[in-house]
């Protein structure tokens, strides 16, 4: 125990608080990594008959999306 709180307290008012920083920059980090995956898939498609399965959700929600002529 320090000064009193037990530790529960110490996690909540001292490990959870330091630890936020470094939790929100991972969470970045991983959602930018996701978002460039998906971005990849869209880009490197060769033809849109044969697509990434990370590329159809896109295709679905925006039918008129142009795609580059081949």
């Amino acid at each position: 125990m320090i000064d009193g709180c037990n530790e529960l307290g110490i996690l909540v008012r001292i490990v959870l608080p330091l630890s936020l920083p470094s939790i929100a920059t991972l969470s970045l980090f991983y959602a930018v990594d996701r978002w460039n995956g998906f971005q990849d898939a869209l880009i490197l498609q060769i033809k849109i008959s044969i697509r990434a399965i990370k590329a159809v959700p896109n295709h679905h929600c925006e039918p008129t999306a142009s795609y580059p002529a081949r």
